[in-house]
């Protein structure tokens, strides 16, 4: 991606860190999903040094279907694994299919690592 988009996650991880602008932290949180592997590493690694208030945005992002290996490493570093976990037993009732099939294979995955209860 271009020099733009790197920009963008660091002005995002600045404001997010600073300020806890919700808008901010959704954009490291979306940048996540980048093509652009620098774009994801950055946004994550703002995240983790944001901490425990990123977690809720982390978890929205999951439970609309953004889920991803990199989501739940970002959860695993700040230690937001345990709600996390209990989370995701909630939305693998889903009613939206989607969304509780996510929530199955990222259960499966954080029990097949031992990162679960």
């Amino acid at each position: 991606m271009s020099l733009r988009s790197r920009l963008r996650v660091l002005s995002a991880g600045q404001a997010w860190r600073r300020t806890s602008l919700k808008s901010a932290g959704r954009t490291l949180v979306s940048a996540l999903d980048s093509d652009d592997e620098d774009v994801r590493t950055m946004a994550g690694m703002m995240l983790v040094q944001a901490g425990e208030r990123s977690v809720p945005l982390i978890e929205e992002a999951i439970a609309a279907g953004h889920d991803s290996d990199l989501h739940r490493q970002v959860l695993e570093d700040i230690g937001g694994d345990d709600d996390a976990a209990q989370q995701l037993d909630e939305l693998a009732e889903s009613d939206s299919p989607k969304v509780a099939e996510a929530a199955r294979r990222a259960r499966e995955l954080l029990a097949r690592d031992g990162r679960s209860d």
